[in-house]
């Protein structure tokens, strides 16, 4: 096996090097060794780990893949990337590899791990006293997003923007606070998955089960909301896979086509619904061929224009701040963001292509604050993040399963935003963490046990809790 991964890295190495030296003169053979590299990793990692949702595999496919189409440069907003860009993207990559490698090492001298009994037979995840409180935190979260969403309709005098003629209407329906609630309902499908899964109930549950799942679904399609219709949608995703025996892995493989012509027809629908001006994209875009077709305009663009805006901050940041950015989640989830002092620190210069694009990669944050030493310190934690989670995986912990479906969809979309620096994503893992405290507790006693939340069972060796 410590051959098998050496190979991986060899050939990362020598494949990932020609490719960011040739991008300049040769983009089309660059593009071509970039999909070559994405999907020899992707290869070799899944043959290490038999998982195609590996999280690892699915950063490689993601930023691999992005790098490849950005190097193209169809559009007149991209721009040759210099040394700093490309360093920032390769120690990205390596950085997280590197890491994940070697706390996996780490945790197998540590503990004997557990195995994975999930693939002989679907067995309930959880006791049916923790079946029970996942229903409870299933209606919990139902209602505040429903009370948050109904609060906001009656702000906006119930304009929705699906409604609405504005274009940017769905980025003005919200309160502030409040709208965390109503986005939190993206838990409702993962928590209907964890407890079916091995599961015969009722009719009476299935039937909540079915009205509060067709509100997590109906809730961003009101609100216009790409994103959260898609975490919706792919986190049970996710969560099939990680659980699905073999047999059933093959069929899942088959439906993968029909997840994806589902996810872009929604795309697609919600796209239209924001009422964009006539040509309004294709101005925006800039496309060096302005005939190509807009819908393929706006995916490479949703794509490549993020490491765009990367490489401007690479190119003319003139000083870094040291932590700022990364710490806005702090300041927006404890209301300081609102005071002088706090509002006068956070002025730090964004660098875009266009205004109106303002999504930038994963690691946008981390090179703000403190250059390339932050990409790294960045992409290790999340690496070794990854190998626990992994474990808690092995160990059917609640935490686990919630952490690692989000995990899933920031690896994915590596290329698209600043994940970790993003208030919203961190109040989706302290909801996480307290539902899985919710969940876990011991039964018939009024406490909570963070040893059950966190720390993998080495005694139970069958895996379940």
């Amino acid at each position: 096996m410590k051959k098998f991964i050496l190979i991986r890295y060899l050939s990362a190495v020598l494949l990932f090097f020609p490719a960011a030296f040739l991008a300049a003169e040769t983009p089309v053979f660059s593009c071509a060794l970039f999909f070559i590299m994405a999907l020899s990793q992707c290869i070799f990692i899944y043959l290490e780990r038999r998982s195609i949702v590996d999280l690892t595999l699915l950063f490689s496919a993601s930023w691999l893949s992005g790098i490849a189409l950005s190097v193209l440069k169809l559009s007149k907003l991209q721009h040759p990337w210099g040394v700093k860009m490309w360093a920032a993207v390769g120690i990205a990559y390596f950085g997280l590899h590197l890491m994940r490698d070697l706390f996996d090492h780490f945790m197998k001298k540590r503990e004997k791990a557990a195995e994975e009994n999930m693939e002989e037979k679907a067995a309930p995840l959880f006791s049916e006293a923790e079946a029970r409180r996942i229903l409870e935190a299933v209606g919990i979260v139902l209602v505040l997003g429903l009370l948050s969403f109904g609060l906001e309709a009656v702000k906006f005098r119930f304009e929705l923007p699906i409604l609405s003629k504005k274009p940017h209407m769905y980025s003005e329906f919200h309160i502030t606070g409040v709208h965390y609630f109503v986005v939190s309902v993206i838990f409702i499908p993962m928590l209907s998955f964890l407890y079916l899964y091995g599961r015969k109930p009722k009719a009476g549950t299935l039937i909540f089960l079915f009205i509060a799942n067709m509100a997590a679904f109906v809730i961003p399609v009101l609100i216009l909301s790409k994103y959260q219709l898609m975490i919706t949608i792919l986190m049970p995703f996710i969560l099939l896979f990680l659980t699905a025996s073999k047999k059933m892995r093959r069929k899942l493989y088959l439906m993968l086509p029909i997840l994806i012509a589902v996810l872009a027809a929604v795309f697609l629908f919600l796209v239209l619904r924001r009422h964009y001006p006539k040509n309004y994209l294709v101005k925006l875009f800039c496309f060096k061929d302005p005939e190509k077709p807009v819908w393929f305009q706006y995916i490479y663009m949703y794509i490549v224009n993020n490491f765009e805006n990367l490489n401007l901050l690479t190119e003319n940041l003139q000083s870094f701040s040291f932590g700022i950015r990364g710490l806005f989640p702090l300041f927006a989830l404890t209301g300081t963001k609102f005071l002088p002092a706090v509002q006068q620190l956070m002025t730090v210069e964004q660098y875009l292509t266009v205004q109106e694009l303002t999504t930038v990669s994963m690691i946008y944050d981390a090179y703000g604050d403190f250059g390339l030493p932050g990409v790294f310190v960045l992409s290790s934690l999340l690496g070794i993040v990854i190998s626990y989670l992994s474990v808690l995986i092995r160990r059917r912990r609640m935490l686990g399963y919630l952490l690692y479906a989000q995990f899933g969809i920031y690896m994915l979309l590596s290329f698209f935003t600043t994940w970790f620096s993003n208030p919203t994503v961190w109040f989706y893992f302290i909801a996480s963490f307290v539902i899985a405290l919710y969940v876990t507790r011991p039964e018939k006693r009024f406490r909570f046990s963070l040893k059950e939340v966190f720390l993998p069972r080495v005694e139970d060796e069958g895996g379940h809790s």
